[in-house]
C-alpha cells in the first residue's frame, strides 16, 4: 500500500514543536519547519525531484519513492537548495540534507511518533487514487473541513 506523511494543523497546538525538536535530535537540524499560519515545510517526495535533476554529481537520487541526498557524492554546491520549490532542501556541514522519512526507523517517521496531538500521521493511500493525490500534494491544497495537507508521498514497499 502506498503511504502519505499527512498533517492535520486544527490538531497542532500552538507552543508545540515535538515534531521538530525530534528531528533536530536526531539529525542535528530540523528537517522540517512549521509556519505561523501552519503550513508544514519539508520535502515532499516529489514525482520529478527539481533538485534532483540539477545535482551535477547524482548525489540526490530517488529510490522507493524517496528522494535520497547521498553525503559522500555531495560537494556542497547548493544547487539543490535553490531548485527546490518547496524549501525541502537543508545545508549541514556543507553537505545538502532533506527529510528521507526516517527510512532507517523501523517506528517510521520520529515527527510522527513525537506528535502527542496526532497532526501528523502516516497514512495508508489507495494506490488508484495516487495520481489525485500527488496533485494535491504538489499544491498543497485545503481538502475540506478536516484541511487535510499531504506532505510526503511514499511508494508502495518503501516502509
Amino acid at each position: 500500500m502506498t503511504q502519505g506523511l499527512v498533517f492535520y494543523p486544527d490538531r497542532c497546538k500552538d507552543d508545540c514543536t515535538d515534531c521538530i525538536n525530534a528531528c533536530k535530535k536526531e539529525y542535528g537540524i530540523a528537517l522540517l519547519t512549521l509556519t505561523p499560519s501552519k503550513i508544514i515545510v519539508s520535502c515532499h517526495q516529489c514525482e520529478s525531484p527539481y533538485c534532483m535533476n540539477v545535482c551535477k554529481t547524482e548525489a540526490i537520487t530517488k529510490e522507493k519513492g524517496i528522494v535520497k541526498v547521498n553525503p559522500e557524492l555531495c560537494v556542497g554546491c547548493q544547487f539543490c537548495l535553490a531548485a527546490c520549490p518547496y524549501g525541502g532542501m537543508y545545508f549541514l556541514e556543507s553537505k545538502a540534507v532533506k527529510c528521507q522519512m526516517c527510512e532507517d526507523k523501523e517506528e517510521g517517521p520520529l515527527c510522527v511518533t513525537a506528535c502527542k496531538e496526532k497532526a501528523l500521521q502516516v497514512v495508508d493511500v489507495p494506490s488508484e487514487a495516487m495520481k489525485k493525490v500527488k496533485l494535491q500534494a504538489q499544491r498543497v491544497l485545503n481538502l475540506g473541513e478536516d484541511l487535510i495537507c499531504f506532505v510526503n508521498i511514499i511508494e508502495e514497499g518503501s516502509h
